[in-house]
């Protein structure tokens, strides 16, 4: 017992002079243990809840009148040969036109943020591509979105996304047969 009095007096008095060695609990890009986690940073991910709807109409009408009248009496001296003559021609056209269209698109999809502009706007960008009974479709989003209209589920409207730039391509059978035949943009390119 007494060479271990010695040797626990040695290691005591090193364990107390010994720096203290801790690790914080918290490091830092943890965030409060209360509040929700938001996009904010390159690489973090903010979901789109898409509610777009537009709808343009356009009408126009024409009406054309052209008239022409030529008159023309007997010739007299070396042109007694011209007999006396009249001509008259008329043309009319109407025509009118109108297209209404309406687009609605509504769909969640999840964006990351590539970049954090100095004024602290978010540009993101999606992806996302559904493939279901031989069709594709693939539907691409990118905007600046701020920090603050991002909502404690993370998510934020696409109303609320500056620069907004939405594309929706399908490609497959239903998408093809949406396309007009070879012979009717042959008849179109003609006329």
């Amino acid at each position: 017992m007494q060479r271990l009095t010695p040797l626990l007096a040695i290691i005591l008095t090193l364990v107390i002079l010994m720096p203290a060695c801790a690790v914080s609990l918290w490091g830092p890009y943890s965030g409060s243990l209360f509040a929700d986690h938001k996009a904010h940073r390159v690489g973090d991910i903010v979901t789109v809840v898409i509610a777009e709807s537009s709808s343009t109409e356009h009408s126009a009408e024409t009406d054309t009148d052209k008239k022409m009248d030529v008159q023309n009496s007997t010739g007299t001296g070396i042109f007694d040969f011209i007999r006396s003559f009249s001509l008259s021609s008329e043309r009319s056209s109407e025509g009118s036109g109108s297209a209404v269209q309406t687009t609605t698109l509504v769909d969640r999809i999840s964006a990351k943020v590539v970049e954090v502009l100095p004024n602290g706007l978010l540009r993101i960008h999606g992806e996302r591509t559904v493939n279901l009974h031989k069709e594709e479709l693939k539907l691409t989003l990118t905007g600046l979105v701020r920090t603050q209209d991002i909502g404690p589920d993370n998510s934020v409207l696409s109303t609320q996304v500056a620069e907004l730039n939405i594309s929706s391509v399908g490609e497959g059978r239903i998408s093809d047969s949406q396309k007009p035949g070879l012979i009717y943009r042959l008849i179109r390119l003609l006329w």
